[in-house]
């Protein structure tokens, strides 16, 4: 006599309330749902997985005209160990910043180079292994440029006034 083999199967559907499905084969392949247990599962707030690594929000990805006289952000990762950002004229290259090791999620970088597309990598420390992610931006100029008189003018009478751009923050 083939002995009873009872399985239980955890089948959540896609937006249901998840199920757990009990049946008993009989010794001929013979299949008998003995029941059907509908379980609640209920959390206080969605579950997300939290990510490893952190994301530059500050200047947003694709920004052109970034303002970097404020401070490069990223987002917080909990139990962070460290943050590592690059900034660099190619991706992954750190030629305009390397910040070593830091513990803050912000860093104020100084001087870029204008008009050019800059690839910044931030790079985060979670339980000994390095996780990163990558953005872009184009940086504004922050030197002002004489608008009038024109560069080579001849003639010029300090009479007239003279003007430059604006620079953000200044």
């Amino acid at each position: 006599m083939t002995p009873l083999r009872i399985s239980v199967r955890f089948a959540p559907e896609p937006d249901t309330a998840p199920q757990m499905r009990l049946r008993a084969v009989l010794p001929l392949g013979q299949m008998l749902v003995i029941g059907t247990l509908a379980l609640t599962v209920g959390w206080a707030a969605p579950l997300h997985a939290q990510s490893l690594a952190a994301t530059i929000t500050s200047p947003a990805n694709g920004a052109i005209g970034a303002d970097l006289s404020q401070p490069i952000q990223w987002t917080t990762v909990a139990n962070a160990q460290a943050y590592y950002l690059y900034v660099g004229t190619t991706p992954g290259a750190s030629d305009v910043i390397d910040s070593g090791e830091i513990q803050q999620t912000s860093l104020v970088a100084g001087n870029f180079p204008a008009g050019q597309t800059l690839c910044a990598r931030v790079h985060t420390k979670v339980a000994g292994v390095w996780r990163s992610t990558d953005t872009s931006f184009t940086a504004v100029s922050l030197t002002a440029t004489l608008t009038n008189p024109t560069v080579g003018a001849d003639g010029v009478t300090t009479r007239a006034p003279f003007s430059w751009n604006a620079i953000p923050n200044a």
